[in-house]
């Protein structure tokens, strides 16, 4: 019996009444005129003050399907915020110093680490550069994205915090514009491309 059901394939076979079994497979990608770029997944933290440009930065760049956490501004508004976007609000007073440290260490220990850091407060605090620092100085293998610190319109990163990120890859970019679409371009470039802008 097994003999008479191989040859019946076979001849099948021959006849080609298997192969007349063709399935379409639907294809994966874009839509006719719409361009995608693959992204890989960025945890960001930004510095601000509760600006119109904060609250832009955090939907935008939870839009692409980053992690997001934001400091600064009003309690009742970044709570709204981060219940709308699902981000993280961290409520911090920018002069303890003791709080923007547990602040970032809690951010580094929750995603792994941070890949960018954006600054829109006039001064960026210097200690959540240290605390970044010295969680990836306490990592046994170094980020292969390397990082960004990017400073927004009147913000500013001091050249020690420059220099303390720079054996960790981090580079710096400086975004000087009035146009809040233009700084959300800018910084969304800075998720993808390593530069250095003085």
């Amino acid at each position: 019996m097994a003999d008479n059901y191989l040859e019946r394939k076979m001849e099948e076979h021959r006849k080609g009444a298997l192969c007349r079994t063709v399935r379409k497979v639907a294809t994966a990608g874009c839509k006719p005129g719409v361009w995608q770029l693959p992204f890989v997944e960025r945890r960001v933290l930004i510095v601000g003050t509760g600006q119109s440009v904060d609250a832009m930065l955090v939907e935008s760049l939870r839009n692409v399907g980053c992690k997001v956490a934001f400091m600064g501004g009003e309690s009742d508004a970044g709570v709204a915020l981060a219940r709308k976007t699902g981000a993280q609000f961290h409520p911090v007073d920018y002069e303890c110093e003791e709080d923007l440290r547990r602040s970032v260490a809690l951010i580094c220990r929750a995603w792994g680490d941070i890949d960018v850091v954006v600054g829109t407060a006039v001064e960026c605090p210097f200690a959540i550069v240290e605390a970044w620092a010295e969680f990836r100085s306490n990592k046994p293998y170094p980020n292969p994205f390397g990082g960004r610190l990017v400073a927004v319109a009147s913000a500013e990163w001091s050249d020690d915090a420059k220099s303390l990120l720079l054996p960790y890859g981090v580079t710096t970019a400086v975004v000087k514009s009035d146009d809040d679409a233009t700084i959300v371009d800018v910084v969304m470039m800075a998720l993808i491309h390593k530069f250095t802008v003085l």
